[in-house]
């Protein structure tokens, strides 16, 4: 297991409180995450610059892809309109995705399917990567995420 992520055990039980728009205790996200039937939780600690259009760093091992359930595609096509990378790469060694089954607790702690994340190995660096969790999604809080180009955002916390 990669260092940056830590697992929890959940064993609380339902909350009735909603979403607040202040700090948030450790007990009330991981009572969230039970509701929906989470039994471990994950925090990754992002860095000050990943935001919408950054993938997520996670591991420079396979491990995530033993971690969050996933459906294995082994080297699949380079998206249209972008350009494979041109580092050398031995020969055999292509990206590998791993889909997840990945929801949003949203505001409101109703769930939204995030039906585009997944994990990427890049063998070439090596490292693993969390990618798509926020594209198709519509009750993510942008100020959480955002796009500007030169911002940083500091003590931010993911839980898988």
């Amino acid at each position: 297991m990669p260092d940056s992520i830590s697992e929890l055990n959940l064993f609380s039980q339902p909350s009735p409180e909603r979403f607040p728009d202040r700090p948030l205790e450790l007990s009330e996200i991981k009572q969230w995450f039970v509701e929906f039937g989470c039994s471990s939780l994950y925090i990754k600690e992002m860095a000050w610059n990943h935001d919408s259009k950054r993938q997520v760093y996670l591991s420079t091992d396979l491990s995530p892809f033993n971690i969050f359930p996933n459906h294995i595609e082994d080297c699949p096509p380079m998206p249209t309109g972008l350009v494979a990378t041109k580092k050398n790469k031995p020969k055999g060694s292509d990206r590998i995705f791993g889909h997840l089954d990945l929801w949003w607790i949203t505001q409101d702690l109703t769930i939204d399917n995030a039906k585009f994340a997944k994990l990427i190995f890049y063998p070439q660096y090596p490292e693993v990567r969390l990618s798509g969790f926020v594209r198709g999604t519509k009750s993510i809080p942008s100020r959480f995420l955002r796009e500007k180009s030169g911002e940083t955002y500091e003590n931010r916390l993911l839980f898988l």
